[in-house]
């Protein structure tokens, strides 16, 4: 008697197989499925497809170059670019088209840094509407600096734009040396040091009105 010992598969478990073969009733055929990219199910093992992206798949450690991308809430921990390289535009609706915000109250990091090495302008506002160009809204506390100017050059002093509760309005200007704001009366006052109250300095030139 001939006994056959080659080797054979088992008929009672699940088979992976490229094109369907009827003597394996478990298989699951890999040529069956849509074209796409497989799927496979977590603890039954079986297999899917999706349709394929179109393009180059984004791995997670590749240089890669892509166009044409949604992202929706994204964290950018650095961010590298060229000329050109990030247009943010908005015209659904009354939408914030971009906004930084600096959580870090310990160290108090900046929120944004503009740094230009050349020649032209650091920060081109065109404002083409009938909106404000430029928004400040400081929550600065009394006698903090709401906006500061700095030159170079042998002898540099600032313009700033300070908060004081203590004169009308609570705005005061610095130029150079001397600090201006505009009183109760409705007069532009000047004083060569900070005021502490709105009579502080004398009035600037002849006002009646």
């Amino acid at each position: 008697m001939k006994i056959d010992i080659t080797p054979s598969a088992p008929l009672n478990v699940k088979y992976i197989v490229q094109q369907a073969d009827s003597t394996l009733p478990n298989e699951q055929a890999i040529g069956v499925l849509s074209t796409g990219v497989m799927v496979v199910t977590t603890i039954t093992g079986a297999i899917t497809s999706v349709a394929a992206p179109t393009g180059a798949i984004v791995g997670t450690s590749d240089t890669q170059e892509l166009t044409n991308k949604t992202l929706t809430s994204p964290v950018v921990n650095a961010f590298t670019g060229s000329y050109g390289a990030l247009t943010v535009a908005d015209n659904s609706g009354d939408h914030i088209v971009a906004a930084f915000t600096q959580n870090d109250v310990t160290n108090n990091p900046n929120a944004a840094v503009i740094t230009n090495e050349g020649t032209g302008q650091g920060l081109l506002i065109d404002q083409n509407g009938s909106g404000i160009a430029l928004g400040i809204d400081s929550e600065t506390a009394n006698d903090g600096v709401v906006a500061d100017v700095s030159v170079a050059g042998t002898s540099p002093l600032p313009w700033r734009l300070y908060r004081n509760d203590d004169v009308n309005g609570n705005i005061v200007m610095r130029f150079c040396s001397s600090y201006m704001w505009v009183d109760a009366s409705n007069k532009l006052r000047i004083h060569t040091g900070f005021p502490t109250a709105d009579g502080d300095g004398a009035v600037v030139g002849d006002q009646t009105a």
